[in-house]
């Protein structure tokens, strides 16, 4: 996915920390999500940060975690 991006192969070390360090900075600072009414993930760590009595924001549902959550539920019930 990141060599993707970059729209080139990756060959070296530099370029691989390089290139996930770019991704970083995309995701956090200019990748704006719905999730988040239209601002960035840093955009909402700031305003957290700063605010006694921040914004919620629903974290949404993941299926995987419920099914995990669910296995370790019937191993407790089953110990």
């Amino acid at each position: 996915k990141i060599a993707r991006s970059i729209g080139r192969a990756l060959s070296l070390n530099e370029d691989l920390i390089e290139a996930i360090g770019k991704y970083i900075d995309f995701y956090n600072n200019r990748r704006y999500q719905s999730r988040f009414d239209s601002k960035t993930p840093m955009e909402v760590r700031n305003e957290v940060l700063g605010n006694e009595s921040p914004n919620q924001y629903p974290i949404a549902f993941n299926p995987r975690i419920s099914k995990y959550k669910e296995s370790l539920k019937n191993k407790a019930q089953s110990a």
